[in-house]
């Protein structure tokens, strides 16, 4: 019989930040059906096991050879390496090579099965006159793609790269009466002023994740108070992996979609590491449920139209 692998700090963390996410869930389902008593004692039973595993975490690193102080001083190292890439990677997207080697991997393969799906909602519900927002415009592919299907439609684009907003005017040429660009971060969203339009649909695709999620929240706000009844936000994105047990099934299901649309997926070999490249790459995903309440809190009617693996097409409706 296999003996089983030696536990690691790291595995204990990422058990314990699991138990302590589910006994957030059940504290939130305890107040809303104090009845259900079983409930309680699913959230002892969590609390239980985070001790014995607080325990096993302390036992562990007595054995580890590595000192408090230079375990201390190798973290507040690291934290500096990091924080310096996180700034030098905020600079590549004013990097004109590098928006332009972006543009040119990103222009292959656009026509996925949630960006048809999240067309066919702007077709369907675009009203002639009216704007859509979309923030985060990038370098214009998706809006080329959007003007080509609905060709009366005007597009207001919000992108905080020149050379990303340079590149989106040279493709969008042919559109130029249909389209406006502003350059704006925005993390600075109080500091942004929007021309007077009748905005009935607001789009962000692959963007929000590059928000924190204070930063969300306060835009979902604003776009609700911007949009005009019965106007759509529709959210094509990254959600976060909350589950450290289920990353191997996501490992499974990008192996699955490489080896089909001959691709590269890096999300890192363990969850640790896919924590880590988030953080290197300034990406703060948020839960779907996180998402869809926020949506809700600032008054929309919320749902995901479609999930695959850790990408979903989010449609929020002010009613």
């Amino acid at each position: 019989e296999a003996m089983p692998e030696p536990r690691t700090t790291e595995s204990i963390l990422e058990e314990i930040s699991y138990l302590k996410d589910m006994m957030s869930k059940v504290k939130e389902r305890m107040l809303k059906r104090p009845e259900l008593s079983h409930l309680k004692e699913l959230f002892a039973e969590h609390q239980s096991k985070i001790k014995v595993l607080t325990q096993e975490l302390k036992e562990l690193k007595q054995k580890e050879p590595v000192s408090l102080l230079s375990e201390v001083a190798k973290k507040t190292s690291s934290r500096k390496s990091q924080k310096q890439e996180s700034t030098q990677l905020s600079a590549t997207w004013h990097n004109e090579q590098f928006v332009t080697q972006w543009d040119h991997r990103h222009s292959l393969g656009m026509h996925s099965e949630q960006l048809n799906l999240l067309l066919t909602l702007l077709k369907d519900h675009y009203q002639q006159g009216s704007t859509i927002l979309d923030l985060g415009l990038g370098s214009g592919l998706v809006t080329e793609i959007i003007l080509k299907s609905i060709p009366e439609a005007h597009i207001l684009g919000i992108d905080f790269s020149p050379h990303m907003l340079e590149i989106a005017r040279k493709r969008l040429e042919l559109y130029h009466q249909q389209y406006q660009l502003i350059e704006h971060d925005l993390t600075r969203l109080k500091e942004l002023v929007l021309p007077r339009y009748r905005y009935d649909q607001v789009i962000s695709i692959q963007t929000l994740h590059h928000l924190t999620h204070p930063q969300k929240q306060e835009l979902f706000n604003e776009i609700y108070r911007l949009l005009r009844a019965d106007g759509l936000f529709l959210i094509l994105d990254r959600i976060a992996i909350d589950k450290p047990y289920l990353f191997k099934c996501y490992q499974s299901l990008w192996k699955s979609q490489e080896e089909r649309e001959q691709i590269q997926i890096i999300e890192g070999s363990t969850f640790a590491q896919h924590l880590q490249l988030l953080e290197k790459k300034e990406n703060y995903p948020a839960t779907l449920e996180y998402y869809l309440r926020w949506l809700r809190e600032a008054g929309f009617e919320a749902t995901c139209l479609h999930l695959h693996a850790h990408y979903a097409l989010i449609v929020a409706l002010k009613v």
